[in-house]
C-alpha cells in the first residue's frame, strides 16, 4: 500500500463518477452512494429531502469516499476527504454547481438526449462539503496471495 500523491487524489476526485459519503445520523454512521462534482477545492453533489440531508442538516461533519478500482484482485485507489457539508442557500452558486454537475456526467456518458430527474428537479438541495482534510491511498497486486 502507498499513499497517494496530491496530484492523484485530485485526479480521482475529478474523474470518478460515484462517491460514497458518511453523515451521522443521530448516534450512528449513515452511507450512501452520490454522483459529484470535485471543482474550486470543494466536493458537490445534490439531493434531495431525506435522511441524509436531515443528518448533515443536524451534524455538518461528513466524510467521502471515492475509489476506483483496476483489473487486479487487490488493485484499488482511494481518497477520502473528510470535511465540513454545507447546503447551499444561494441559487446563483448552486446553479453554477449544477452546470458542471451536469457538464462532468455528460462528459462521461456522452449527450443524454434526457437528463435524469434528479438533476432537474427544483426540490434537490445543492450541497458543498469544504474538506479540513484529503488523504489517499493505493495498493495493487505487488504481492501474490494477498487479499
Amino acid at each position: 500500500m502507498r499513499e497517494l500523491t496530491r496530484s492523484e487524489i485530485d485526479d480521482l476526485l475529478s474523474t470518478e463518477r460515484v462517491g460514497h459519503v458518511a453523515v451521522i445520523d443521530g448516534d450512528a454512521p449513515y452511507v450512501g452512494p452520490l454522483s459529484f462534482v470535485y471543482t474550486e477545492g470543494v466536493i458537490v453533489f445534490r439531493t434531495l429531502e431525506g435522511r441524509r440531508l436531515t443528518a448533515l442538516r443536524k451534524n455538518p461533519i461528513v466524510s467521502m469516499s471515492v475509489t476506483s478500482t483496476g483489473p487486479g484482485a487487490t488493485d484499488w485507489r482511494t481518497a477520502l476527504v473528510m470535511g465540513t457539508a454545507e447546503v447551499l442557500a444561494d441559487r446563483s452558486v448552486a446553479s453554477r454547481y449544477v452546470a458542471q454537475i451536469i457538464a462532468k456526467y455528460r462528459a462521461a456518458y456522452g449527450v443524454m438526449e434526457h437528463m435524469p430527474d434528479w438533476m432537474l428537479d427544483p426540490q434537490a438541495h445543492v450541497v458543498r462539503i469544504v474538506p479540513s482534510e484529503i488523504t489517499g491511498r493505493a495498493a495493487g497486486d505487488t504481492r501474490p496471495g494477498r487479499f
